[in-house]
């Protein structure tokens, strides 16, 4: 029986593990065959979901332009929406790899401490550029365009922003503020301003900077920190107070009410001292969060534990071991940690909580540009990319760059498209590679 001839379902099943190249080779055996795989299902999971109607809506400006290659072929079958979004997809990684782009430049009179860009539920491109007072907020999907501009607390260092939906949450210190983000009359409308640790909103108007410095309620400890899952927004501070017990403050973004407070200490003996902790996410509902506490002997230990946020409790998942984490990945069923002194990687199944492997790479790996995707762990050091199986436990290859530079920053735009960002040695920036 050949393949096409099997049912429907079946064949979907199979197609689940083909690699974009094998749909190309079956599409091409024949016309019967090209219909067959010329479906929305196969070809969905390899696309940008989030860009899609920006692609599809958008001229491009580079030549040379998106043509589909098939326009004036009676005989064929009109390709499927989502394998011309590949197509879109591809175009665009390929004219960004040949360094073709087309520059949207525009000016802001604002001193800038800090800038960065969200994609809303929609597929549109927000820039939030963040000043002492102020978050501007600039639709940059086609030429840039000021949305809103909201007036933030002076003075605090540690601010957040998450889009949840149609809501946009910023943070500062213990107090988060929803907005309406898509609010076409009143662009950013505020409508809750809440603390983290308390069940109480705050009023709706800002209060001036020297009233929210000496408020009572202010707690201007810059050890809070925030995380979302969907529209739960998930607050916690990374060094609890008292050292052993630490809490985690779970709010609801769509109707600002408080849900629960949940202890993140209860899998830890009551003589454990908790240096740190930290939520890491696994997926839009399940967090993974690390604990570095210290022992009665004063030896310091990782414990992780997940919390899945849809059911709001904790999983079977219990994995401690002796040394001091400094990064945590998940991917494929595989927790991946990372300890800087020895420089140690290991390998942990997520189902069973085992140890699978562990491996040294060097004290001098750059823990903060380490990157899980998919089947492979990308890690740095110096002026050198690693690219690591997690599943045949071995390096596939090792990219060496000049020997001037060191590795910024990695960028990952999808699973096979990476943007390394270079430093050269003495301060100078140096340019992005694409690979």
């Amino acid at each position: 029986m050949a393949l096409i001839d099997l049912p429907e379902e079946i064949i979907e099943k199979i197609v689940e593990e083909f690699s974009v190249k094998d749909l190309l080779v079956c599409s091409a055996v024949s016309l019967e065959w090209r219909e067959k795989f010329n479906v929305d299902v196969v070809w969905r999971k390899f696309c940008f979901r989030e860009i899609r109607d920006y692609l599809e809506n958008i001229p491009c400006e580079v030549e040379p332009a998106f043509n589909l290659p098939e326009e004036n072929e009676e005989r064929l079958q009109p390709l499927c929406s989502w394998r011309v979004h590949y197509m879109r997809k591809v175009h665009l990684l390929n004219n960004w790899k040949n360094n073709r782009y087309s520059a949207l430049n525009f000016r802001t009179n604002l001193e800038i401490i800090s800038s960065e860009v969200k994609i809303d539920s929609e597929g549109v491109h927000w820039l939030f550029i963040t000043t002492e007072s102020i978050v501007e907020v600039w639709n940059v999907n086609t030429k840039p365009q000021l949305y809103a501009r909201i007036p933030i607390f002076d003075h605090c260092p540690n601010i957040s922003m998450f889009l949840c939906g149609k809501k946009l949450v910023i943070t500062q210190w213990n107090v988060a503020n929803v907005y309406d983000f898509q609010n076409s009359s009143e662009p950013c409308k505020i409508l809750y301003r809440f603390l983290l640790e308390e069940d109480q909103h705050l009023p709706l108007t800002l209060l001036n900077s020297t009233n929210i410095l000496e408020a009572d309620f202010m707690n201007q400890d810059d050890d809070f920190r925030f995380i979302n899952f969907e529209n739960i927004l998930v607050g916690y501070k990374r060094i609890p107070n008292p050292l052993i017990d630490s809490s985690m403050h779970l709010w609801d973004v769509s109707t600002g009410e408080k849900l629960e407070i949940v202890s993140m200490s209860d899998s830890l003996s009551v003589e454990d001292e908790i240096a740190f902790t930290n939520i890491f996410r696994i997926d839009h509902l399940k967090g993974m969060i690390r604990h570095v506490f210290r022992s009665p002997d004063s030896i310091l230990y990782t414990k992780l534990v997940v919390y899945d946020f849809k059911k709001r409790k904790f999983t079977d998942t219990n994995i401690t071991f002796e040394g001091v984490t400094v990064w945590c990945g998940y991917a494929q069923d595989v927790i991946v940690t990372f300890t800087s002194h020895p420089g140690t990687i290991k390998f942990y199944n997520y189902s069973l909580g085992k140890l699978i492997w562990v491996k040294e790479i060097g004290e001098y790996t750059n823990s903060e540009q380490m990157q899980l995707i998919d089947s492979y762990l990308l890690y740095c050091m110096f002026n050198c990319l690693n690219v690591l199986d997690i599943h045949k436990q071995e390096v596939v290859y090792c990219l060496a760059f000049s020997f001037y530079s060191f590795v910024r920053r990695l960028t990952v735009i999808d699973p096979q498209f990476v943007v390394v960002w270079l430093l050269e040695r003495g301060g100078s920036p140096g340019c992005p590679t694409y690979y």
